[in-house]
């Protein structure tokens, strides 16, 4: 529907249709709603050399100190980092009890006003060292900040294509 109206409101004689981790369905309804030909679609890998997954399987009780642990340590570069997290309630849990541990953390999901997710999105942006945001999958979209250096999966997106996109987010500088 979305197409359509794009079409009708903004009729030209070409289109770019530009996403960094569509499904091959999504590919498909945008070829075919803005009639773009199979051979003017161009598909590459998210692959990037720079970015380095580690995965650690943790037991609930050990979550919240494997993740202190994680942002604490000298092993990996400081830097903005994004939480993810399923539930708003988590966010805020999990926003309160690192700022206790003395880390500069900030929360962000869709039961926020808009007023506040502005403020910390801007935060966010602005930031140059280690600030961290523990978000629901509502932060990140139309988010390019070149330096996120980590992405934490506090729980675990719900598609590959979710976490495809999450981790998509660290290391737009190429480091």
């Amino acid at each position: 529907e979305f197409c359509r109206v794009m079409k009708e409101r903004n009729p030209a004689t070409r289109v770019l249709a530009l996403t960094a981790t569509a499904t091959k369905a999504v590919a498909d309804d945008i070829k075919k709603n803005f009639e773009i030909l199979d051979d003017d679609c161009v598909r590459t890998t998210f692959y990037r050399s720079n970015l380095k997954l580690d995965a650690r399987v943790v037991t609930g009780r050990e979550r919240d100190a494997v993740l202190l642990e994680r942002l604490r340590s000298n092993k990996y570069p400081k830097g903005p980092t994004i939480v993810y997290a399923t539930t708003q309630a988590t966010c805020e849990y999990l926003s309160k009890t690192l700022q206790k541990q003395g880390l500069c953390v900030q929360h962000f999901h869709a039961g926020m006003s808009t007023e506040l997710k502005s403020k910390v999105q801007d935060d966010f942006l602005a930031s140059k060292g280690q600030h961290i945001i523990v978000a629901t999958i509502a932060f990140g979209m139309g988010v390019d900040k070149p330096n996120v250096r980590h992405i934490i999966h506090y729980n675990m997106p719900k598609s590959m294509e979710g976490y495809a996109q999450e981790i998509g987010r660290a290391g737009r500088d190429g480091q």
